[in-house]
């Protein structure tokens, strides 16, 4: 004789499964913030003490990744974004098994560590989005929690959590999930993005504490003459139209050269690896080590080399202003030749951080060159950021909401609104296709993963 109590435990499955990705999801972002903070003293040691040796090092290392790549986890290249979208625009499971299937998401964790440490101008914020997709998706399947979230939703509530954990902004991974990841209605998925990414921050918070990606940054400093003074506006267009068309020629640039030189790349991995290596290398010693590394020491010591407060402590300041006494006028160039290497083999990293630095260097020069007086360097640097990788990945609001949630900045999103959404159509000029998008649709290419 059966009682007439409901059955609860698929429903307690269902929620230990969403806990379990949400825990192993947060694990990720905690290892890539643990392995960068390293990864970070490494390169600042390598470059004082043995820059020669970085003849050897990228090289050896960079050839190592590409081998692993083809030969042990060839799932595994990529930033991790187009992966992401590939997958919740698949209609067979096969397809996103590939894209989000453990085997690819060791990859991806493992050759990015590798990465980092052998100073590819890769980020880690690209891998967490994939990593956090294929963990809550792993999760949910294994425990039943697909029975009461759909698989898509808990793929993107993952990849929303794995780039707001990783930057620390919250709101900017829930608008990366509606932008650049959700297709139709918003409504079916937003619950459980918004949850999921309260829950893996609160962890990750937990145990990084609460702060600034870019340290803080005091909207007096960036606003000196406040929303009055028409020179803000005018530096807001000028910037938005120049990086955004110069992301735009970045992103069609990849385009173009990705299905040949990746191809080129799976195939002679050993070979491709030990030549980029060595034009990294050469690219280190031309930028006195600025274009080493992931990018965002040269993106903050940008922001606030020129003697303002960052709100850090005096070590931090040390290093802000050594690293930007080292960053010359070609380093937006610089940086973007190293990024480009990176993309176009296929290699596994993330884009954001690179990205923002490419930004970051063109801001530098644009301060220096605009006509316009009365204007912040810092907040010409900070809209040359948002229109650059705008212009590269056609995502405005993500790019905006992030930056002001990593500065703490929210006076300057005006400005930072105008010159996104200047870079977004002037960009179309250059690209006309997403960037994402179109990389994802050339993961059924096999020498183009």
């Amino acid at each position: 004789m059966t009682s007439g109590r409901p059955n609860l435990r698929p429903s307690i499955c269902a929620i230990a499964g969403v806990l379990v990705g949400v825990v192993s999801t947060a694990a990720v972002v905690l290892l890539f913030a643990f392995c960068d903070s390293l990864a970070t003293g490494w390169m600042l040691l390598v470059w004082q003490h043995a820059r020669w040796a970085l003849f050897v090092m990228m090289p050896l290392f960079w050839a190592l990744v590409l081998w692993l790549r083809r030969n042990v986890f060839p799932e595994s290249g990529g930033s991790g974004v187009p992966q992401t979208i590939a997958a919740l625009e698949a209609a067979a499971d096969p397809a996103r098994e590939r894209c989000l299937g453990l085997p690819a998401i060791a990859g991806k964790l493992l050759l990015t560590i590798v990465g980092l440490f052998g100073l590819f101008s890769i980020g880690r914020e690209g891998p967490s989005v994939q990593a956090g997709a294929g963990l809550m998706r792993w999760a949910g399947r294994k425990w039943g929690a697909t029975g009461m979230v759909r698989e898509r939703n808990l793929i993107l509530a993952g990849a929303a959590a794995g780039l707001a954990a990783a930057f620390n902004t919250p709101l900017a991974g829930i608008v990366f999930a509606v932008e650049e990841l959700g297709r139709g209605n918003v409504r079916r998925y937003l619950v459980p993005v918004v949850l999921t990414v309260a829950l893996v921050c609160v962890l990750c918070g937990w145990v990084l504490g609460d702060y600034f990606s870019f340290a803080r940054v005091a909207g007096s400093e960036l606003l000196p003459s406040g929303y009055a003074c028409s020179a803000l506006w005018l530096s807001a267009a000028a910037v938005g139209s120049i990086a955004g068309l110069a992301g735009a020629l970045f992103a069609r640039i990849v385009l173009r050269v990705l299905p040949e030189f990746s191809r080129a790349a799976f195939r002679h991995p050993v070979r491709v690896g030990l030549v980029c290596g060595l034009v990294c290398a050469l690219l280190a010693l031309w930028s006195d080590g600025s274009t080493l590394g992931t990018g965002h020491l040269q993106s903050r010591a940008l922001i606030f080399g020129r003697g303002m407060s960052n709100g850090a402590c005096a070590v931090s300041s040390e290093i802000d202003a050594e690293v930007y006494s080292r960053i010359g006028p070609w380093y937006a160039l610089q940086r973007a030749g190293a990024t480009l290497l990176v993309l176009t083999t296929g290699t596994p990293g993330g884009l954001f951080d690179p990205a923002f630095s490419c930004g970051a260097g063109l801001g530098n020069i644009l301060a220096r060159w605009l006509p316009f007086g009365g204007v912040a360097p810092s907040a010409v640097v900070l809209l040359s950021i948002a229109a650059f990788f705008t212009g590269l990945a056609r995502s405005p609001l993500t790019a905006v909401v992030m930056l002001v949630e990593m500065t703490g900045a929210w006076e300057f999103l005006p400005p930072l609104v105008l010159a996104a959404f200047i870079a977004r159509f002037a960009s179309i000029w250059v690209c006309p296709q997403p960037f994402y998008s179109r990389l994802a649709g050339m993961l059924v290419e096999p020498g183009a993963k």
